[in-house]
């Protein structure tokens, strides 16, 4: 499918719908955040129009744009999902899939039952868009389900550092208007008669 122009989620659910995923993800400078600018398939553009076939369950490298001020993104917590699950979580939110890690005992026939033991970088960290992240598989279902316990935590616990951290740096920008009005140099704008139609 042609997914150029559109935002990146609607991109990731129409090639999911095709049958294929995203290879990766490439952010350039452009004021449409997250939305796709370009598509290409091993090298080659995808043009609207185009019939170019391929291979079920291959990946499409989107080319996306990003804004500098929103040039960042906070990574989801994908402990306790499948592989497709968490990278389908990980590429809506704007980051690529970093290297995997099966555990040892696993072979082809069980990879489809592992699910994320753990992530690097943890759940509630920013990160530049386009970032990669690590994922560890594991067999292991009650391994698994004591770390989505204690990522859920490490994910609350970010969520809280960076409330904290946006209510300071509020109070501070407050703190610099009330001193700006307390000065002896400040004189309060004159009241007007105008008014506007």
């Amino acid at each position: 499918p042609y997914v150029a122009g559109r935002s990146l989620r609607q991109a990731k659910n129409m090639l999911e719908i095709a049958g294929l995923e995203i290879d990766r993800l490439v952010y350039r400078p452009d004021m449409a955040t997250n939305y796709v600018l370009e598509e290409h398939y091993r090298g080659t553009p995808i043009e609207q129009g185009s019939e170019m076939m391929a291979e079920a369950g291959s990946g499409v490298t989107l080319y996306v744009g990003v804004d500098k001020k929103n040039s960042t993104s906070i990574v989801p917590l994908v402990v306790g999902e499948s592989l497709r699950d968490a990278k389908s979580r990980l590429w809506e939110s704007g980051f690529n899939l970093g290297e995997v890690n099966y555990p040892e005992e696993c072979d082809l026939l069980t990879r489809k039952n592992t699910r994320v033991l753990r992530q690097h970088p943890a759940p509630g960290t920013p990160l530049s868009l386009g970032g990669k992240i690590t994922l560890h598989l594991s067999l292991d279902e009650e391994a698994v389900a004591k770390e989505r316990t204690e990522a859920e935590k490490v994910a609350r616990d970010a969520a809280k550092q960076r409330l904290h951290e946006e209510r300071m740096a509020d109070s501070l920008e407050q703190l610099s208007i009330e001193e700006l009005v307390a000065s002896p140099t400040y004189e309060a704008p004159a009241p007007t008669d105008e008014f506007f139609e």
